[in-house]
């Protein structure tokens, strides 16, 4: 649409001014929901196919779009940001940026660029990203592509070993998960998200996911949720290859990042630490690592994430 507004600008025509009228009106929307899915490192979150190169930057597009006397619209810096439309919310906390799914896996008429990625998200702290989705670095139907698009590789909660949406071939989804539930609260210390899905309701005992993010002060609590019957759940947290692993203890885990360090630590004690695979960009992949926890038969768990400019007790 830039390029377009560009030749309009440079050839104008009467029969035109509708068309650049109706672009005018369009990209400051496209420029506010860009901003509020990008990292503060500048470079897109990772939900369904995404990668870093494949397009122009945030801040290379709104440099064009300033040149065509665009600005992007909101209040893109807001503590809480809901973009309901695509179903995805963003919280700014004292350091930290985090990006939710709380929506559908995309549009339900053309499904195929999705990842069964449902109640995932990202974490960046002193701006550096912490917690991930592992990101795209593949095409096809090979078993890389299939595992890329997997819960497992999406910083969320997988039930049974399964995916939350059927995601099959190169590009397609059978069932899938809609998201129930969603409630948004703010007040002047705490924002508070919860949000649950469908996607297991094929299963027996058709178990719900329910999350919430709730904030404090310099950090944020997770609570994962499932009703109904199941065999096993595990909580994934992907963690940027970035991060250092400094300790590990029986529920709790401190990481070194870029001006300071995070400390997870869960309700219980299976905690592991397992080998994964980032994806930044196509045809590239980085060993990283991954933090797991087994429900271990309970229905409910919590995970509690804070950072600091010191390294925090256990």
């Amino acid at each position: 649409l830039l390029d377009i507004l560009s030749l309009l600008t440079a050839y104008s025509n009467a029969q035109c001014v509708d068309l650049e009228t109706g672009i005018r009106k369009v990209l400051p929307k496209m420029l506010h929901w860009l901003r509020v899915m990008t990292h503060p490192d500048g470079q897109v979150s990772f939900f369904n196919d995404s990668a870093i190169g494949t397009a122009p930057s945030l801040s290379q597009l709104e440099e064009a779009s300033k040149r065509l006397g665009i600005m992007a619209s909101g209040e893109d810096e807001s503590r809480l940001t809901h973009l309901r439309d695509s179903g995805y919310v963003k919280i700014n906390v004292n350091e930290a940026a985090l990006i939710g799914d709380v929506g559908k896996v995309g549009p339900d008429y053309i499904p195929g660029h999705a990842h069964a990625d449902t109640l995932s998200f990202e974490l960046s702290v002193f701006g550096q990203r912490v917690i991930v989705n592992t990101g795209t670095s593949v095409y096809g139907v090979d078993p890389e592509r299939h595992r890329q698009r997997s819960t497992a590789a999406h910083s969320t909660v997988e039930i049974n070993g399964e995916n939350s949406s059927e995601v099959w071939g190169g590009f397609r989804v059978a069932r899938r998960a809609f998201p129930v539930g969603l409630s948004i609260s703010e007040c002047q210390k705490t924002i508070e998200v919860t949000c649950g899905h469908t996607g297991y309701h094929r299963m027996r005992g058709r178990p719900t996911h329910w999350r919430t993010w709730r904030t404090f002060e310099n950090g944020i609590v997770i609570t994962d949720r499932i009703e109904g019957e199941f065999d096993s759940a595990v909580a994934r947290f992907h963690l940027h290859p970035d991060v250092s692993l400094n300790e590990v203890f029986e529920a709790n885990v401190i990481l070194g990042v870029h001006g300071g360090v995070v400390c997870i630590s869960s309700s219980t004690s299976c905690l592991l630490v397992e080998p994964s695979l980032y994806s930044p960009e196509f045809g590239r992949q980085i060993e990283s690592k991954c933090i797991a926890i087994n429900f271990n038969g309970q229905s409910e768990i919590e995970t509690k994430i804070t950072w600091s400019h010191k390294c925090p007790n256990p």
